[in-house]
């Protein structure tokens, strides 16, 4: 009887789709992304607010990162890797919130993956020069849910949600890569918005 139950909980196991968590740190807004196997789950932004402290924003990732491995126990971490843009000041804070995630993926034994921003669109669209407007776009094709969030009245709310963007950006990219799902063709030339514009943070 107790080899039955094994054997069944080993069955669940191998029939769960793989569960990915990926993240777009930032040092104001931080997107975040929950695959199941291809399908997307969630897809938000957690906004720490104007001019934080360092130690409060990493505080705030740390609890962040970890209520969704406790929710939704993925089983692995893709993080978009930090890029010092010209335009970002807070480089140090930055720098300092990936490093935690890090250190959360580590603690929980969690493997992480990262990705440059460019290699990233490389993979999903075939374009490592693609605009953020035009790879949101692209990933409303793949997941139309995601349009609700591209149509906005307001530049800061664009800004806002680049950053779930970017997150989804990233996760797809290690569907992409590892052949879980195909990279998104896109029918013709992306029309390229002036309103997803990469956010300070």
């Amino acid at each position: 009887m107790h080899r039955a139950r094994s054997w069944r909980r080993c069955q669940a196991k191998a029939r769960r789709p793989l569960s990915l968590l990926a993240i777009d740190p930032g040092s104001r807004r931080t997107g975040y992304a929950v695959f199941e196997g291809t399908e997307l789950v969630l897809g938000r932004v957690k906004d720490f607010g104007y001019q934080r402290h360092t130690n409060t924003v990493v505080r705030g990732a740390r609890k962040l990162v970890e209520d969704q491995i406790r929710y939704f126990r993925p089983q692995i971490l893709v993080l978009e890797r930090t890029f010092a843009g010209y335009r970002n000041k807070d480089i140090s804070k930055l720098v300092a919130v990936s490093e935690e995630i890090r250190t959360v993926a580590r603690e929980q034994a969690l493997p992480l993956v990262e990705y440059a921003p460019r290699t990233a669109r490389l993979v999903v669209l075939g374009n490592g020069n693609a605009t953020k407007a035009q790879v949101a776009e692209a990933l409303c094709l793949r997941y139309p849910e995601l349009r609700i969030h591209l149509e906005q009245t307001h530049l800061w709310k664009e800004t806002y949600w680049s950053n779930c963007y970017d997150a989804v950006c990233v996760g797809l990219a290690y569907l992409v890569e590892r052949r879980f799902a195909p990279p998104i063709k896109v029918p013709a030339p992306l029309p390229d918005p002036s309103g997803l514009r990469r956010p300070g943070s």
